[in-house]
């Protein structure tokens, strides 16, 4: 039978959004892996709209959908930056055109996924066990020959590549309750092999609730799986990782950071929780969380996880949505949850599809209650439950007419509105792809100066004039040139201004102004960083890397008594950190105190062993 261009249209849309999504990665030495994500998921999504669709997503979900969009935009709106929350920040760049590929994830997975289409939903099923096989392939490799290092693959973070392998296990489980072909099979079971090795607790859990729930979903399919299926799958979750060392090393608490993690997540929970608690309505709006904590870290962080990792995300579900849009924007996706959960309930019995959807959704939901969202994670299963939500073609016709008769009333009604959603729909992929695509450019731009033998600050800080508009990278080219600038490669003084324009656009950046007091200092004017330093301070009071930069400033206008303080304030905030007394040796040893600064550098080279 020939293939219609229709059909060739959602197959690419299905290939991209299973196959090469959650394969796609940066070649630059720069971070842009998300960037990379966001342009595959455009073309995904933007295809998806080309192709016709009789099963729309029912109209609660549709505006509950709008809700969200609303309630994301008067956060922004109400924070203090606007701009940049609408826009999107690195890394993540979660702004509004983001938010409303998420949305469209939905649209098109309602277009390419629905009941009508099972040449897609077994193509989206066999691209996916094909990247499982992929990537489980690519984390065994990484297990074998890098034994210390967490296992990422190709996803760039275990957490997420655990999450995106759960959720795909899900629905080839459920696929294969139907049909077992050789390669959802092989998909199937190396995806389950992929959450074991990345060793994310979070993940391997949320795999272990979905098996139960499957379990438990039994009465409400079509096709129902053995009643021991899940439960046996579960158990055998946990055996696996039991006999997996790098696994059963994160489950028994011996890795390094194994518990810290632990103990992190914890304080942050709190921390962030205090945030809502000060600005309940609207939250400090999108992609402010990292600049907005620093005033609720507490002494326990500073002196348990320290500030060399700064969270972009409180690493819960719940609490990044309420803390970026407040209780409005926790409202608006509690009922974007309850419309599909009652319009998913009525559509009982269900086929395999909708079962897998539930359950990936369900394990995507447990896993990032210890996590974040991602462009892989959040698009795929939302894709999947489009397909799910989509009404069915017979209910597009209830009503006492005619279904003949209801086509010739409102046939050029209905012809203008797809052609609206389609038009409206490739709008925002063509807007998200040259967003996306503008990202990559600066990254490559900026990986191609830091690898250039005439390297230079100038140079590197036209890598920001392909964005503009975006402080954020110019924040992150400057702290690129004051590591060159401590090897003596290039000069600090030229990105002085530069990052001092992209501080005042970061409101309350401790990052930013890090940067700039480091270029300040660099650049011979130390006072200048004390300056900009304090005011770091007067952000994030307990952070132990602001004081050691303060006090090195002091330290290099002369100060010697303010910069033994500093140097002992961090001593204090974080006791099992050597480079505080690192500080405090070579300034003994300046001030020619010998034997203190002997002693200083006994206690470093303690706490390093």
């Amino acid at each position: 039978m020939a293939t219609s261009w229709t059909d060739r249209a959602a197959a690419a849309g299905v290939v991209a959004l299973a196959l090469a999504l959650p394969l796609a990665a940066s070649p630059f030495v720069s971070d842009s892996t998300f960037a990379t994500r966001l342009l595959v998921a455009a073309i995904g999504i933007g295809v998806a709209f080309l192709v016709p669709s009789s099963s729309p997503l029912p109209g609660p979900v549709r505006w509950s959908l709008l809700a969200t969009v609303v309630a994301f935009v008067a956060a922004a709106l109400a924070g203090a930056t606007p701009v940049l929350s609408l826009l999107g920040r690195y890394p993540r760049y979660e702004g509004l055109l983001t938010v409303l590929g998420y949305v469209g994830a939905v649209a098109a997975g309602a277009r390419l996924l629905n009941r009508s289409r099972t040449r897609s939903r077994d193509l989206f099923s066999s691209a996916g066990a094909l990247a499982a096989l992929i990537t489980a392939v690519t984390a065994g490799l990484q297990t074998v020959f890098y034994p210390d290092d967490r296992v990422t693959a190709l996803l760039g973070n275990s957490s997420v590549l655990g999450t995106w392998a759960a959720i795909l296990c899900c629905l080839l489980g459920w696929q294969l309750v139907t049909e077992r072909r050789a390669l959802w099979v092989a998909g199937f079971f190396a995806s389950l092999l992929t959450v074991v090795l990345s060793a994310s607790r979070a993940a391997m859990l949320a795999l272990a609730v979905a098996f139960i729930a499957a379990a438990l979903l039994r009465p409400l399919t079509q096709r129902q799986p053995p009643w021991w299926a899940g439960l046996g799958l579960a158990g055998a979750v946990g055996l696996t990782a039991w006999l997996t060392p790098s696994a059963h090393a994160r489950l028994a608490g011996a890795t390094p950071f194994a518990d810290a993690t632990i103990d992190g997540r914890l304080q942050l929970w709190s921390e962030s929780w205090q945030l809502v608690v000060s600005h309940p309505l609207l939250g400090v709006g999108p992609s402010r969380f990292v600049d907005a904590i620093g005033q609720f870290h507490t002494p326990s962080w500073a002196a348990a996880v320290g500030p060399y990792a700064p969270p972009d995300s409180p690493h819960n579900l719940a609490l990044q949505m309420v803390s970026a849009a407040g209780f409005v924007g926790l409202a608006a996706i509690v009922a974007v949850a309850v419309a599909t959960a009652v319009v998913l309930w009525r559509r009982r019995p269900w086929d395999t599809w909708t079962a897998g959807a539930v359950t990936a959704a369900l394990t995507a939901g447990v896993s990032q209650l210890f996590s974040f969202t991602d462009p892989v994670t959040t698009t795929v299963v939302l894709c999947c439950l489009g397909g799910a939500l989509a009404a069915p073609a017979s209910d597009q016709a209830v009503g006492h007419e005619s279904r003949g008769s209801r086509r010739a009333r409102h046939g050029a009604a209905a012809d203008r509105r797809a052609i609206t959603v389609a038009v409206v729909g490739c709008g925002w992929a063509v807007a998200a792809a040259l967003n996306a695509g503008s990202v990559l450019l600066a990254e490559a731009r900026f990986s191609a100066m830091i690898t250039d033998p005439a390297l230079s600050t100038p140079a590197l800080l036209t890598a920001a004039d392909v964005r503009p508009g975006d402080p954020d990278l110019t924040r992150r080219i400057g702290y690129a040139v004051a590591r060159l600038a401590e090897q003596g490669r290039v000069e600090a003084a030229p990105a002085v201004p530069a990052v001092t324009a992209a501080c005042r656009a970061l409101v309350s950046s401790t990052e930013c102004l890090h940067t700039l007091g480091d270029l300040q200092a660099l650049a011979g004017d130390p006072a200048a960083s004390i300056t900009t330093l304090t005011e770091a301070l007067d952000l994030d009071p307990t952070n132990v890397d602001t004081f050691l930069k303060r006090g090195v400033a002091h330290a290099e206008a002369g100060d010697a008594e303010a910069a033994e303080r500093d140097f002992t304030r961090a001593v204090a905030l974080r006791p099992s950190a050597a480079e505080p007394w690192d500080d405090l040796a070579l300034l003994y040893q300046r001030e020619g105190r010998t034997v203190d600064a002997e002693r200083a550098r006994a206690r470093a080279d303690q706490l390093r062993r």
